[in-house]
């Protein structure tokens, strides 16, 4: 490690096979000849430094972890592939939540346009968003955002002007 004229630690570059040694020296893990592919399709930094602790059994007087047992970088991987295959679990349910989440916000806009405004196409919502975006000064606002420059506190709603931005924002990605 070098220190900058900042004093910031920089870790030198390393290839692959001085990957593998520093690996084995310093953290104890094994890499085999089959497993080199690794630190060149995936890098360093998203292998390692997520999982390097679990490996780990302390932390020695400057805060470096302490490794006590060589570990087959094998092991690591498995605990990748787990983690791998819970994200893509968590992202599917992410996704249906989103779906589903939008089909029943649609749904309650629309009978909500239909209903009051008697918009049988539920096309109102879409142009009252695009007025209001291009022009939310005059504070015409679209039937369902009575309160959008308003934040609910415990006394009740309060005018919030610094956040309208960011509302009208999240109201122009409901057009799209």
């Amino acid at each position: 490690m070098v220190k900058s004229t900042l004093n910031v630690e920089h870790k030198s570059y390393k290839n692959i096979d001085e990957q593998i040694t520093y690996l084995y020296e310093s953290k104890k893990i094994i890499v085999a000849e089959e497993d080199k592919h690794w630190l060149i399709d995936v890098n360093y930094i998203t292998l390692i430094n997520p999982y390097k602790e679990i490996f780990a059994t302390g932390k020695d007087k400057d805060g470096k972890h302490i490794y006590s047992e060589y570990v087959d970088f094998k092991e690591l991987l498995k605990i990748m592939k787990i983690e791998l295959e819970f994200t893509d679990t968590l992202y599917k349910s992410i996704r249906d939540f989103e779906r589903k989440f939008k089909n029943v916000v649609f749904s309650v806009l629309c009978k909500h346009y239909v209903e009051d405004r008697n918009d049988l196409f539920c096309i109102n919502y879409s142009t009252e968003i695009n007025d209001f975006s291009n022009d939310h000064l005059q504070h015409i606002y679209p039937m369902f955002c009575d309160n959008m420059c308003k934040t609910l506190k415990k006394t009740g709603y309060i005018e919030n002007n610094f956040e309208v931005t960011t509302r009208v924002n999240l109201l122009k990605k409901f057009t799209l």
